[in-house]
């Protein structure tokens, strides 16, 4: 005697299409390399920036300080540096904060790329499928059982048949090792 629970259980088998093996991991690496090689970029540029505006500003204060004369203490002088050191500071600020950008983008990126790397096992993923499966055959049973329809033995024993690795399948086992289970 053929049971229509195998027969619906064999065609769902039929009709999902095979499990991808893996997904393109050449691909997220690239991604990574490449994320990790723009952020290293953007990092360099902004240093160098920042070097160029400091040798700049230096320059243009020895010149400056060539043009008043020898004497450094002077009012003038004085103005002028601490001008130039509120504007250093300013940019000191200013730099400070891209580098807390970049921390943040760069920790960002490696959380986004442990979750690129670890995809789902495809076995673990049949194996919650299955017990899935145990549990709504469990739940027919236990409603049949209710309804004091003598089914519900047969669905208990498919699911203990049909899916023995699960806790499902253990808890259909122990209902029918109960004996409360409506004999056919």
């Amino acid at each position: 005697m053929k049971d229509p629970l195998d027969d619906l259980l064999a065609r769902a088998d039929a009709a999902m299409p095979a499990p991808h093996a893996s997904t393109d991991i050449a691909k997220v690496v690239r991604r990574r390399a490449r994320r990790t090689t723009n952020l290293r970029i953007a990092a360099a540029v902004l240093l160098a920036v920042g070097v160029v505006s400091m040798v700049l500003r230096a320059t243009h204060r020895n010149q400056i300080l060539a043009h008043q004369g020898e004497n450094k203490n002077s009012p003038a002088s004085i103005a002028i540096l601490q001008t130039e050191l509120r504007e250093l500071d300013s940019e000191a600020r200013i730099h400070e904060k891209t580098a807390a950008a970049l921390a943040r983008q760069l920790a960002l990126a490696k959380r986004a790329d442990a979750l690129l790397v670890d995809p789902p096992d495809p076995l673990e993923r049949v194996h919650e499928a299955r017990s899935r499966a145990a549990s709504i055959v469990l739940r027919d049973a236990e409603r049949l059982e209710s309804l004091n329809r003598p089914e519900a033995q047969n669905l208990y024993q498919n699911t203990v048949r049909l899916f023995p690795e699960t806790q499902a399948a253990r808890a259909a086992q122990e209902r029918l090792n109960s004996g409360g289970v409506i004999k056919t």
